[in-house]
């Protein structure tokens, strides 16, 4: 849920990237944004689940949260590059890069905590997951890149730089938790099997 902050990062702030930056008009940027949420983001969910059972079939009981992993890791440099791009072309192909990688990651929480939760408490457990989720990526990643514009770079026209240093500083991070989570998942899994 950390991960969280970059992709609703985005979703707030890239049409005001989009308006300041490249002064395009509403119609443009719903067009292009759209688009890329559309094709991009939908096919990485898809691909973070195919990938997912790939890993599965090859004897990784953790393929859910290392796919997450490759996905914070493979996210990364386009998320911090995008919107540092000098011109619209390079920004709109590193969003939509940064796109698939966010989806890859979208459906692999539900499906970990499914996984390895006792089958009387699943619901429960992922509902959990997904309040204190919204809430951190929801109520601290909008308000933090703001916070950085105005406050640490003194600019609040910045968002942009705002948002590459969100994404430089929580996707290394994310990776690392989730590195180290890998072992502990795998006891889970094996723990997992005795409730069944």
């Amino acid at each position: 849920s950390f991960f969280g902050m970059v992709p609703i990062g985005y979703m707030i702030w890239t049409p005001t990237i989009m308006f300041r930056r490249f002064e395009w008009d509403a119609m443009q940027v719903g067009l292009t944004y759209g688009s890329i949420l559309l094709l991009f983001s939908t096919s990485g969910v898809y691909a973070g689940g195919r990938f997912a059972d790939w890993l599965t079939k090859r004897g990784h009981k953790d393929a859910s949260v290392r796919t997450a992993l490759y996905a914070f890791l493979l996210a990364a440099p386009f998320a911090v590059a995008a919107p540092i791009m000098p011109g619209s072309t390079g920004f709109t192909i590193m969003l939509a890069v940064g796109s698939f990688f966010f989806g890859t990651v979208q459906s692999l929480p539900g499906l970990s905590l499914q996984l390895i939760a006792p089958n009387q408490f699943r619901a429960q457990i992922i509902a959990l997951y997904f309040v204190a989720g919204n809430l951190m990526a929801m109520g601290i990643a909008p308000t933090l890149i703001a916070v950085i514009s105005d406050y640490v770079l003194q600019d609040k026209g910045n968002i942009a730089l705002a948002l590459s240093i969100v994404c430089a500083v929580v996707l290394p991070i994310s990776a690392i938790l989730m590195g180290c989570a890998l072992k502990f998942y795998r006891q889970s899994m094996d723990n997992a099997k005795s409730w069944s």
